[in-house]
């Protein structure tokens, strides 16, 4: 029955589309969870979706940020073009905040384009450098439904723990009491690190689509 529920609605909307499974954190510990889940994500796949892997969303809310080591500069960047600039470097953002929204309303890959979704402003961005030399880059959004850490992209690794805090503080200063992340499942070194920080695990987000599709 729920296979064929969710045929008759993608038909009605034009064809097989996306199917988002909405789980609470750490879902798959949780017996109780389980027992409701998996008849409704069978049901996707009778429907021919396979599954194209999970998205975390993690809130921050005031927890104690980590001491600055020193060993990073950060600094507003010049203008749009550095942010192009450096976005075009990084092969596979850590946070991407927002990516299905920014894609399926606006036909933005937050990934490659972030500025068209964002905005032109530049006061919230952020480039870590080390010695003078670019090391990663964030952008922050605080007028969504939530304060955002929207991108966040590195070209060494090793800046990510104090990229993250100066993204926290910059929404901060502007009066945020939570901060959303966006992460991959896969990406388990990152969702590591924003734990360090202080973000907490909120919800997941099990992505179901047709077997043809590009994600």
């Amino acid at each position: 029955m729920g296979a064929e529920l969710l045929r008759a609605a993608h038909e009605a909307l034009g064809g097989p589309g996306r199917y988002y499974a909405a789980l609470p954190a750490h879902w798959r510990r949780r017996p109780e969870v389980l027992g409701v889940v998996r008849a409704p994500m069978e049901a996707a796949r009778l429907a021919g979706l396979v599954e194209r892997g999970e998205r975390l969303r993690c809130s921050w809310t005031g927890t104690p940020l980590p001491a600055s080591s020193g060993r990073y500069d950060f600094r507003p960047p010049v203008d749009v073009a550095e942010i192009n600039a450096l976005v075009a470097r990084i092969a596979e953002p850590d946070v991407l905040t927002g990516v299905e929204i920014a894609r399926a309303v606006g036909g933005v890959d937050l990934a490659t384009d972030p500025l068209a979704w964002l905005g032109d402003a530049t006061a919230r961005w952020r480039i870590a450098l080390e010695g003078g030399m670019p090391v990663g880059l964030v952008g922050t959004f605080g007028d969504a439904c939530y304060p955002l850490l929207a991108y966040l992209g590195l070209l060494d690794e090793a800046a990510r723990p104090e990229l993250l805090a100066e993204a926290v503080r910059v929404l901060e200063a502007d009066g945020a009491r939570e901060v959303i992340a966006d992460v991959d499942a896969h990406r388990v070194t990152v969702l590591a690190e924003l734990e360090r920080t202080g973000f907490r695990q909120l919800r997941s987000r099990v992505v179901f689509a047709p077997p043809n599709s590009q994600e």
